[in-house]
C-alpha cells in the first residue's frame, strides 16, 4: 500500500432505504472480498438523510464493522444530494483504490477478482460489466455491454458509456484534484458523466482494464431515476457549459451536439417547429449510433413485452 493505508476504500451515499442498504453490504461479503484476509478495506457511508441519527446508522452496520479495518460514517446536517455526498467520501478516503457504489445496487461474486487484479495489475481505471435489474418487470436482467464498450474521451462525450460509478475501479492518485460536478438544483444532472469526462480530459493515457465478467448489479426502480425530465436536461445543460468554459479541445463537435439534442429534448416543454423536430430527430439519432446502447434498448423492450404477458 505504501503512501496509502488501505488497498481499497468503499464510498456508498446514504439516503434512507435501510434494506437495500443492508442487501449491498451483504453482497460484499458473499463476492469473497473478504475471505482471504489480507484485503485492508475501509468503509465510508455518507448520510444525507438529515433525520436519520449516526447511533442509527451504526445499529444498521452492526453486523457489518467486522469485516473492515475502518469504518466512517459521515452525517450531513442537510440534504445535500448524491454528488456533494460522494464528494465528501472522495475526502475522506485513504485507499489506493477507490469504488462508489449507490445504496440500492450490489457487487456480484466476481468483483472480489476484480479488486485482486487491480492490485497487482498495471492499470489506474478498471471498467466492470455488469447487469441492469429492472424490478418492474419482475427483476428481468440483461448485460449493460454486449461488446467490449472503447472507453476514450471522444467516446464519453458522444455517448453515455459508464452507466454507474458502481461499474468503476479507480486509483485515489487521480482523484486528489477532482470532485463530481454538483449541479444546480443538486439533485438533477448528469454529475456522473462528466465526473468521467473530466477525468478523462485532465488524464488522455489512463491504463484502463475493461472487466467483461458480471461484477456488479444496478437495480433499477422508479425511486432511483429522475422524475423531473425537465430539471435534469437543465442541469445537464448548465453542465456542458462549463465543460466548454473550461476545455478547449478538437471535440468541440461533439458537445455542441450534445447541447444541440439537451436543447432539442427541452423545447418539447415550450413547443417546437418542424424544423426544430427534424434537427433534433438527426442528432438524436446520430448519439443513439452505439452498438451497446442499441442491444441495451431492445433488450429493455423485450423484457418489457415479456413481462405485460405475464400479468
Amino acid at each position: 500500500m505504501d503512501r496509502y493505508k488501505h488497498d481499497l476504500t468503499i464510498i456508498i451515499p446514504f439516503f434512507f432505504g435501510n434494506k437495500s442498504l443492508l442487501k449491498l453490504l451483504n453482497s460484499f461479503v458473499t463476492s469473497g472480498l473478504f475471505n482471504e484476509g489480507t484485503l485492508a478495506v475501509e468503509l465510508i457511508l455518507v448520510n444525507d438523510s438529515p433525520q436519520i441519527s449516526v447511533g442509527e446508522i451504526e445499529v444498521i452496520l452492526e453486523s457489518f464493522f467486522c469485516y473492515f479495518r475502518r469504518t466512517e460514517i459521515i452525517q450531513n446536517n442537510i440534504n445535500v444530494g448524491v454528488a456533494a455526498s460522494r464528494n465528501k467520501g472522495l475526502d475522506s478516503s485513504t485507499g489506493q483504490w477507490i469504488y462508489i457504489i449507490d445504496q440500492d445496487d450490489e457487487v456480484l461474486q466476481s468483483f472480489s477478482q476484480v479488486v485482486r487484479k487491480a492490485l497487482k495489475g498495471n492499470f489506474d481505471f478498471i471498467l466492470m460489466n455488469g447487469l441492469y435489474c429492472f424490478e418492474l418487470y419482475k427483476s428481468k436482467t440483461h448485460p449493460i455491454y454486449f461488446f467490449k464498450p472503447l472507453l476514450n474521451l471522444r467516446k464519453l462525450i458522444r455517448a453515455e458509456i459508464i452507466r454507474s460509478p458502481g461499474q468503476v475501479l479507480i486509483k485515489r492518485e487521480l482523484l486528489r484534484n477532482l470532485k463530481f460536478p454538483e449541479p444546480p438544483g443538486k439533485f438533477y444532472g448528469a454529475d456522473d458523466r462528466f465526473f468521467w469526462i473530466i477525468l478523462f480530459a485532465e488524464y488522455p493515457f489512463l491504463k484502463v482494464l475493461y472487466d467483461a465478467g458480471f461484477s456488479y448489479k444496478a437495480n433499477i426502480h422508479l425511486s432511483n431515476t429522475g422524475a423531473d425530465s425537465k430539471k435534469l436536461w437543465l442541469s445537464s445543460l448548465s453542465l456542458w457549459d462549463d465543460f466548454v468554459s473550461k476545455y478547449n479541445f478538437s471535440q468541440n463537435g461533439l458537445v455542441n451536439r450534445n447541447i444541440l439534442l439537451l436543447k432539442f429534448r427541452l423545447r418539447q416543454f415550450d413547443g417546437m417547429t418542424i424544423k426544430d423536430f427534424f434537427v433534433g430527430l438527426y442528432e438524436f439519432i446520430r448519439h443513439s449510433c452505439d452498438l451497446n446502447k442499441i442491444f441495451r434498448f431492445c433488450s429493455k423492450k423485450i423484457i418489457q413485452l415479456k413481462s405485460i404477458a405475464l400479468f
